[in-house]
């Protein structure tokens, strides 16, 4: 005959559904340590934006950079990190870097930057709903 009974399919059904829950969960890991990795880097980009020269204070940028670097070698030392890991790091980021980011929006500058943004696309005013969202 060569068909399978009902239990065979029963556990290659649970098995392929348990699969599909694991794959699902590593994509969301993935995600969200990409979505880490590609914040620090724009922070990064927008610090060092020739648009901005003068218009951010060295300390400002280095403190920028200080806290991208860091938080670019917890990702590299955090290879198993869950989602939830690399959330929360760039919760961590993001707070660290919104005093920084609101003088950039207009606060610390006079007339803030042309066209209510920032070089990149950032918007700062975008980043602090997204924070209150996630809180």
């Amino acid at each position: 005959k060569g068909r399978l009974s009902e239990e065979e399919i029963k556990k290659m059904v649970d098995l392929a559904e348990q699969m599909k829950k694991e794959d699902s969960e590593k994509v969301e890991k993935i995600n969200a340590k990409n979505a880490l990795e590609g914040y620090l880097f724009q922070m990064k980009n927008t610090v060092d934006d020739p648009k901005l020269e003068g218009k951010i204070k060295k300390e400002d940028k280095d403190k920028v950079n200080d806290i991208c670097d860091k938080a670019l070698q917890w990702l590299d030392n955090k290879k198993d990190g869950s989602k939830k890991d690399f959330e929360d790091k760039q919760k961590e980021v993001q707070k660290a870097l919104m005093p920084i980011l609101q003088k950039l929006g207009g606060g610390g500058m006079p007339g803030g930057m042309p066209g209510g943004g920032m070089p990149g696309g950032f918007d700062p005013s975008q980043f602090q709903r997204q924070q209150q969202q996630q809180q």
